[in-house]
């Protein structure tokens, strides 16, 4: 059975420039993807850039879809209980670390999109 997660990583540029890569996987329906990424948009204000990396629905899953994107941001912290209470889980994951290559996410969106994540 596939769950409601959202799962992220952080990292940050070189000193001196404060910016923080947000790498965010949510696996959930569409509308709640989106009052989820509304919500983080207001922790992380203001959001530089966002890139999309990809996103689709989990086959035999009902109406679940994931979603990886990367949000820039000054912001360094997250309250995640703000944003993901409730609903499932919120947690750091590793496997979200900057990729060198588009490619590099392969593994995981193929994960995702499986619902084996």
């Amino acid at each position: 059975m596939v769950k409601r997660q959202l799962l992220w990583y952080c990292s940050a540029s070189e000193p001196p420039i404060n910016i923080f890569e947000w790498n965010i996987l949510l696996i959930n329906t569409l509308g709640e993807i989106e009052g989820i990424k509304q919500k983080l948009y207001g922790q992380l204000a203001p959001v530089e850039e966002e890139r999309q990396i990809r996103s689709g629905l989990i086959p035999n899953s009902g109406s679940l879809h994931y979603e990886l994107t990367t949000l820039v941001s000054p912001v360094p912290e997250i309250n995640f209980q703000k944003i993901y209470k409730g609903k499932g889980k919120a947690k750091k994951d590793r496997r979200l670390q900057p990729k060198k290559t588009p490619e590099g996410w392969s593994d995981l969106i193929e994960k995702a999109a499986s619902g084996n994540i």
